[in-house]
This record gives C-alpha cells, sequence and structure tokens, in this order.
C-alpha cells in the first residue's frame, strides 16, 4: 500500500522525517519497501495569476498572456485557449526542469520573447481530470497566491511510503489504520475527521428495499441514496492525493470511493439507481450458469460458490469484487445507491482468484474489513459526495447486521509479559501502549502486592480492527512491536548437556524388535486404517471388544473407514499380497498403535481416542535350510517358543499359558497368554474359515499380545546369581495324565512340592503311543535339585519324589510311569 506522507499527516502529528518514519515503522513490523517521491518539480515552478490575454500578432493560433508572479509581470506565449482573466495557472520559470528532463528557457516565438511556459497536468507529470475533456493548461484551485511554490501548493515533490502489509493486518491498508501505528510509535494522538451530514432528501426506505440471504457469506451490509447529483472531475487535492496513492482518478463518485477506501481501509461501490430492477438488492448467492458483464466489458460466467448483489431481476455486482456495467456510474446519473458491506474474506478472495479479478477491494476483504467501520464510511462518503457532486443525501440507512461484532476480552500477565520480552517494561506503559492502539485496558491488581512488585493483571478489550489479535501472546507481541525489535537483547542460547540416551520404553521397544529379528522375523507397517468387514472376516461375535472402532468421518476409501482395533487382518492381508506374488514362507510382525473410543466428551474439551501399543505376528512356510537341518514348516511350537524367547529377553519369568477362545483360531491350537493373573495376548493357528475369508491357502500361526502391558512389567536390570558351590542330584519322573490335564498344572504342582530345593525343571517327552490308555498321555519332566548351603542327600531327594507322586496322583488322578 502506499501512503503519502502529508496525507498521512492530516490524521497524525509526525515529528519524524519520512525516512525515520519508515525505519520505525518497519522496526515495528510493519514493512516499509521504499520511500519514493511523487511528481518531482523543483522549486522553479510557481503559481501565476493570469491579467490579461490577446491575440499573437504573428501566430494565430497562439495567444500573449501576462501573468503575475507575485513580484512582477510577466509574458508567456501560450498555445492553450482554456484559460482567462484571473485563473491561477501552474508557471515555469527559466531554469525549470520537465519530468521529461526538458529544460525552460527565454524563448523568441514568433518574434515575441516568452519569458516562461504555462504548464498542462500532463507537463508536470499528473494524470488530472479537468471539466474541460481537451487538453489545455493546468487551472489551480481558488485560494492560490501568485508566487507560491507549486511543491507547498499541490501534493508533488510527496514523500511516499510503500508498505508490504501482512496478510493478518488488513487494518494496515489505510490511512487511519497507519496513523494508529504511528500515534503508538511517536506518542501522538489520532485525529478522525469529523462528519457534518445533512439529509434533506426522502427517507431511503421509500426508495429501495435490501434482503441479505446468505449471513455466512455477508456479515453487514449497508446502504445509502442520494438524488440530483452531477457528474463532475474531483477536486484537485482529492485527485493529487489519489495519484499519489497510486490510484488514478475517474470522476467525483469513484473518486470519492477511492478516496475514504484509502482513508478508511473499507471498500464500496456506487450503483446507478435507475438502473435497479424492481428498487430491491438483494445478497445472494450466484444461480448456475448465470452471467454478469463486469465493469471491465467481460462476461463471466457464475457459479453457486459465488456472491453476488442483485436486484429483483438479475445480478448487478460480483460482492467485493467488481461492479456490473448494467448498474454503472455514467454522466447521466442523477441517483446514487451506496454500498458499504463486509464480506466473507475467504469466499472473497477464492471468486477474485477463479475469475482472475484481482483489486484493491477485493485485496481488503481477502485480509478482512473492520465491520464497525461502515457506518463511519457510509458517513464520510456521502459527505464528500454531495460536498463535489451535490445533490440530496436521502435521510436513513440500511443496515443489515445479522450477527453484530462482540468486542474480545483478553487477560495480559505483566509479568509474563516482561518474561516473554527479556526485558523490563513497567506496567504502565504497556497500558499506553495497547490504549495507543486503539484498545481498551482496565488494570486489575494481582492478588499480591502489585504496589511492591509492579505485577498486575491487563484486562484488554480487543477492537474490531484486530481480528489478529485473539491471545495473551499476540497481545505482549504487540508491545514487542512498539517498543522496537530491536530493543530485545542478544542473548547466547543455553542448554543442558545430558547423555544421549534412549528411554526406557524405546530401549524395551529396541529389544522387541532386535529379539524377534534375530528369531527370523521381519517387520513391517501397514495402515492405522481398516474396513468394518474385516471384523466380519474374523467371525468376530458383535459384542467383541474389537468392534467399538473409532470412524473417520471423511475416509479416502471404503478399506479405509475405520481406525484399527487389531493389526492382525492388515497383517493377513498383507500375507495374501506376498502369497499371490510367490513368497510362499513369511515370518513377520508389526509394532503399532490400535485405537479405542474414549468414551463421551467431558465440558468443552473432547476425549481422544486411547492409543494403546500391540505387537502383531504372522508366521506362515518353512524356515530356512542349514547345515544342519533340512527345511521344515512352521508350526505351532515355533510361534510359542518366540514369544518365549521374547519374554525371556523382557525378563518376564512369571507368565503362564491357557486355552484360548479367540473364534478365529484353530480350537485345538490356541493359546492366552498370562502376566499377573491378566490375559494380555493371544497365539494359535488360524482357523479354516477365516483362512478362507482372507484368501489364504497354507497354514498361519499368529499371535498379538498387548504390548503396553508388557512394557510396564518388563526387567531389564540385570540379575547376578553366583556358580554353585555344591553338587545337584537329577531325577527323571513321567505321570500317566488324562488329556484334560495340562501340563502346566503339573509343572505348578511340582514347583510347589518341590519348593526352595528344585533348581530346575523340564519337560522332555510326551508320548501317546502302545502302553498308554486311550484318552491319556505320559508325560516325562526331568528335575533338578540343588542346596545353595550343603550338598544334597539322595534321602532328601527321595522324600521329595514320593510326597509328589502322591499329591499329583490325588488331584489329578496321574499314575506313575516307570522310565
Amino acid at each position: 500500500m502506499k501512503v503519502p506522507y502529508n496525507w498521512l499527516r492530516e490524521y497524525v502529528d509526525i515529528p519524524l522525517t519520512p525516512e525515520e518514519l519508515a525505519e520505525r515503522l518497519t522496526m515495528a513490523g510493519i514493512e516499509v519497501g521504499a520511500v519514493n517521491t511523487y511528481a518531482p518539480l523543483g522549486e522553479r515552478f510557481i503559481a501565476a495569476r493570469i491579467e490579461k490575454t490577446e491575440k499573437h500578432p504573428q501566430a494565430p493560433n497562439l495567444q500573449l498572456v501576462d501573468v503575475f508572479t507575485g513580484s512582477t509581470t510577466l509574458k508567456i506565449v501560450c498555445g492553450a485557449w482554456n484559460i482567462k482573466t484571473g485563473d491561477m495557472v501552474p508557471l515555469a520559470l527559466p531554469g525549470a526542469v520537465l519530468p521529461g528532463g526538458e529544460e525552460i528557457r527565454k524563448t523568441q516565438i514568433k518574434g515575441i520573447l516568452s519569458a516562461g511556459m504555462l504548464c498542462s497536468a500532463g507537463e508536470l507529470g499528473l494524470e488530472i481530470v479537468q471539466e474541460s475533456r481537451e487538453d489545455g493548461i493546468l487551472i489551480l484551485e481558488k485560494g492560490s497566491r501568485p508566487g507560491e511554490r507549486l511543491m507547498d501548493l499541490l501534493l508533488i515533490n510527496e514523500p511516499v511510503l510503500e508498505l508490504a502489509v501482512a496478510p493478518n493486518r488488513g487494518d494496515c491498508l489505510s490511512m487511519l489504520g497507519v496513523a494508529r501505528e504511528v500515534a503508538a510509535l511517536t506518542g501522538g494522538k489520532v485525529s478522525i475527521p469529523e462528519i457534518d451530514l445533512q439529509e434533506d432528501g426522502r427517507t431511503i426506505t421509500e426508495l429501495v428495499t435490501l434482503e441479505l440471504h446468505e449471513p455466512d457469506l455477508c456479515y453487514r451490509y449497508t446502504a445509502r441514496m442520494m438524488e440530483g447529483i452531477r457528474i463532475a472531475p474531483s477536486p484537485l487535492y482529492m485527485q493529487l492525493r489519489l495519484l499519489a496513492a497510486g490510484v488514478r482518478a475517474i470522476y467525483n463518485l469513484v473518486d470519492v470511493t477511492n478516496y475514504v477506501m484509502w482513508e478508511t481501509g473499507f471498500p464500496m461501490h456506487a450503483f446507478d439507481y435507475d438502473c435497479i430492477e424492481g428498487k430491491k438488492i438483494i445478497v445472494r448467492r450466484a444461480a448456475p450458469g448465470e452471467t454478469l458483464v463486469t465493469l471491465d466489458g467481460a462476461s463471466r460466467v457464475l457459479s453457486p460458490e459465488m456472491l453476488v448483489i442483485a436486484d429483483a431481476v438479475k445480478p448487478v455486482g460480483l460482492a467485493g469484487v467488481m461492479g456490473g456495467e448494467n448498474t454503472e456510474i455514467t454522466v447521466r446519473t442523477k441517483r446514487l445507491f451506496l454500498e458499504a458491506a463486509c464480506f466473507n474474506p475467504f469466499n472473497n478472495r477464492q471468486t477474485a482468484r477463479r475469475l482472475n479479478l484481482p483489486s484493491e477491494a477485493s485485496a481488503r476483504y481477502e485480509k478482512g474489513v473492520d465491520p464497525e467501520m461502515a457506518v463511519y464510511a457510509q458517513k464520510r462518503a456521502v459527505s464528500f459526495m454531495q460536498q463535489t457532486a451535490g445533490g440530496i443525501i436521502c435521510r436513513d440507512m440500511l443496515d443489515l447486521y445479522p450477527r453484530p461484532y462482540h468486542r474480545k476480552s483478553l487477560k495480559l500477565r505483566s509479568a509474563r509479559a516482561r518474561e516473554m520480552l527479556g526485558y523490563a517494561v513497567e506496567s504502565s506503559e504497556m497500558e499506553g501502549i495497547l490504549n495507543k492502539l486503539g484498545m481498551d485496558v482496565q488494570v486489575t491488581q494481582n492478588m499480591h502486592d502489585a504496589a511492591a512488585t509492579d505485577d498486575v493483571v491487563l484486562d484488554v478489550g480487543v477492537p474490531s480492527f484486530r481480528p489478529d489479535i485473539g491471545r495473551e501472546i499476540d497481545l505482549i507481541e504487540e508491545i514487542a512491536r512498539v517498543k522496537g525489535y530491536d530493543k530485545i537483547p542478544s542473548t547466547l542460547p543455553e542448554g543442558v548437556i545430558t547423555s544421549g540416551r534412549l528411554s526406557p520404553q524405546r530401549r524395551i521397544l529396541s529389544i522387541v524388535k532386535d529379539t524377534l529379528t534375530s528369531c527370523g522375523l521381519q517387520e513391517v507397517i501397514t495402515f492405522s486404517f481398516m474396513p468394518t468387514h474385516y471384523f466380519d472376516d474374523l467371525r468376530l461375535a458383535a459384542e467383541a471388544k474389537q468392534r467399538q472402532a473409532v470412524k473417520l468421518k471423511n475416509p479416502l476409501t471404503e478399506e479405509q473407514e475405520i481406525m484399527r482395533t487389531t493389526i492382525l487382518p492388515n497383517l493377513l492381508r498383507l500375507l495374501c499380497y506376498n502369497f499371490s506374488r510367490q513368497v510362499e514362507s513369511q515370518f513377520v510382525f508389526e509394532l503399532g498403535k490400535v485405537y479405542y473410543p474414549a468414551g463421551a466428551a467431558t465440558g468443552d474439551q473432547p476425549k481422544l481416542p486411547r492409543e494403546p501399543m500391540s505387537l502383531a505376528l504372522a508366521l506362515s512356510g518353512k524356515l530356512p535350510q542349514n547345515w544342519q537341518f533340512s527345511p521344515r514348516d512352521v508350526d505351532f511350537y515355533t510361534l510359542k517358543g518366540i514369544l518365549e524367547r521374547l519374554m525371556q529377553s523382557l525378563g518376564i519369568n512369571k507368565y503362564s499359558w491357557e486355552k484360548s477362545g479367540e473364534p478365529f483360531l484353530h480350537p485345538h491350537q490356541a493359546i492366552s497368554l498370562v502376566v499377573d493373573e491378566e490375559e494380555i495376548g493371544y497365539m494359535g493357528s488360524l482357523s479354516a474359515s477365516v483362512m478362507e475369508n482372507f484368501s489364504l491357502r497354507q497354514n498361519v500361526f499368529v499371535a498379538e499380545l498387548e504390548l503396553d502391558f508388557l512394557l510396564s512389567r518388563s526387567d531389564l536390570a540385570p540379575h547376578y546369581k553366583s556358580l554353585p558351590r555344591y553338587p545337584a542330584l537329577w531325577r527323571d519322573i513321567a505321570f500317566v495324565v488324562p488329556f484334560t490335564v495340562t501340563a502346566a498344572s503339573l509343572v505348578d504342582e511340582i514347583k510347589k512340592t518341590g519348593a526352595s530345593l528344585l533348581e530346575q525343571i523340564h519337560l522332555f517327552d510326551l508320548y501317546t503311543g502302545n502302553q498308554i490308555p486311550e484318552g491319556h498321555a505320559s508325560l516325562a519332566f526331568a528335575l533338578t535339585f540343588r542346596h545353595p548351603e550343603r550338598t544334597l542327600k539322595d534321602e532328601e531327594v527321595d522324600t521329595i519324589m514320593q510326597e509328589l507322586e502322591q499329591k499329583v496322583a490325588q488331584r489329578y488322578g496321574a499314575a506313575l510311569r516307570k522310565i
């Protein structure tokens, strides 16, 4: 945005040069890219009054003009005919250099010496619109004095600051917004122009009605009307200010809307009231395929995503982007409908980009305009229009404001601000800075003695023109900006040097991965999503906990509709994928999260899903061949041995295996892992029906464990056991038991009976052949006994063996089998 320096001084006193002001603004976060000079003219350009005109005796197309310079009268030869006696005109004295580089000298023209040159706007480098469209001498406004320098009289040699406004600082796209920043930086006071409005016309409701159909896309819509207006050039000062700001002057009504937009930051649009059909304005979405010829003469095809301003029949403008040609202000316009509205920034930006229609108005709407400024902007605009175009202002204003702005209130702790800034700032100074920025600040004492510590809490009301401020840290940033980022002291970063080591959880996860990979498994990673039909493929019951899944609101595909509650189905799909590519032997595992709903939300904070860690394994095919063994199929005991090796690596010794009832496992090859009397997982062979559901053509052995529970029970501390000093005694014993008796129950009984003398127990044989009754099996165990402090006697071990035989016979109906 271009900010003319002298125009800005109308709203705030500036005790700084343009270059100094640019530096202060930049250090306050309002970047000034450059300071340029608009229409640079030297001191040899002055204002002169025409005293007399007469025809040139030797050239009928020229005239001789006597001009008074304030001290003397000069004769000028001039070829323009739009001047008359008494007009104030610009005069270039000998030695003046025009913007094109031409130097003015005393020159003989057709025998008459010309002591200078009367200048047109173009010759001064100004694109001024005059009453007469013909080229001619620039007529200066009344009140100019002969001899006054043009650089003092007009906005020439005007320093112009070019601001690069951040996307969140739409308030700085206005002269008043920049004036607020300058006031905060310099300690000045912003002066907002007062408006003396004379409403003498008919009531606006007699002439037009207003309907707002899309309050989500138009937050506020205001309208005023004028009658009896006259199209004419704008005052010279207004045109020059707009030109310095980079806006081309057109005529009074359009120039006023641009002038007020530059002043207040609020875009406006003027419609020819007599071109509005039905005398009704409707703010609505465009109909599919609806067209509008915009002011640039292009026909635009609209879509329902675009907001339009329409009359009772047709669209007459693209909301916040560009007006329609069908209601354009022309020289025939006598009645005016003036719009000042606040549109949705995102919708406005989308419309402007789709139609490739960037503009100063859309740039402001994209960054957000102040809805509370609409009324002031309307009054300011119609007041200017009455001054420049005459006419009568209709009484009252239409104002649809369905959701009025409610001022946000934030708390700022002065101690917190000082902590974040890194240097001392008094609470009173913080209050003053925020007040200068247009905020409403009230001081609240803290609980301890604030007078002694200057530790107070400021209640800050955020104005409507600062939607970017929403947190305490934003207020601290404002203080840092105004104080100057260069005031923040430089400090060297500090850090506590720590030894690099993994957390206990990471160490355990590394052990799990190392153990499984050492057993020949490969780690895989699958998606955290899955379809609901996997539950049916696993034959899970309707009340199974795995079916209580977190559903996605917008899944990418039907195969990713929920968050997984088990890793198993994704592993089975992976096996199937690899089987179809001739990978017959697969030994894989995955460490990952599963997801369960957390229940209803409490208060304003919704509960997030639970995300426990899970470990899943899947084995299928043949174990690899080596020099000791030929290839052999993996089986139930292969997987069980891997899990027992994992438990050993984690230091978990107290665990047991129990029969599992998982519906997707083979009923005779399914067990659960129990640790501390809590079931933490399962393992087994997939049932035939589940294998068919997942298109698996060979046996698959799977396991899934609750890894979080294992992590909490792991013991990675090394344990030392000294070498035995006394010899051991060995005994073998075999029991014939019914199939209903598990080996684990016999092991527990043997441990209880052997007590502290039993050092080791090992199941070394399972036999169900000849000499064994039907429905029974022989289980043989190797037992190691040792006393830690003396040599154990055979009699002591024999006593234990007899006691063991009796207890097993009584409890399990077992018979001792001689080996």
